[in-house]
């Protein structure tokens, strides 16, 4: 498959996974009914000649991409950096998936540095006999 096609498959697949909001929109009530879901996923496998399972997966990696770059695009602002600086995204999709920001929230994440044990010596006590 030619790059050209490769990307016209995937703007068809997130046109595909706009139109049905029940997929993504997190305050509809479909969103949470698994059977109307399920024939939206089988809905768009048809019309891209995959599996219920192959859109899934797909789905998936987009959304998963989209964050990845997206939190880097805030990272880059909070950091302190020039406009010029802030960080642009590579993927040529990225603006096409903006319908999903104000349904995907940023997780709390923990940092191991700051979260670190201290240890703290216990005094040796010696028994004698």
């Amino acid at each position: 498959m030619d790059k050209q096609r490769k990307e016209e498959d995937i703007l068809k697949m997130i046109s595909l996974f706009r139109e049905r909001e029940l997929l993504w929109n997190t305050n509809s009530f479909s969103y949470r009914r698994n059977d109307l879901k399920k024939k939206a996923l089988e809905e768009i496998g048809k019309e891209m000649n995959m599996t219920e399972e192959a859109v899934k997966k797909r789905i998936k990696s987009l959304r998963s991409t989209y964050v990845i770059e997206k939190r880097k695009v805030e990272h880059s602002k909070k950091s302190g950096c020039d406009a010029a600086d802030v960080y642009q995204p590579s993927l040529f999709w990225y603006e096409e998936m903006s319908f999903l920001d104000n349904y995907i929230s940023a997780r709390k994440s923990v940092n191991n540095v700051t979260n670190e044990l201290t240890l703290i010596p216990c005094p040796i006590i010696c028994c004698q006999i």
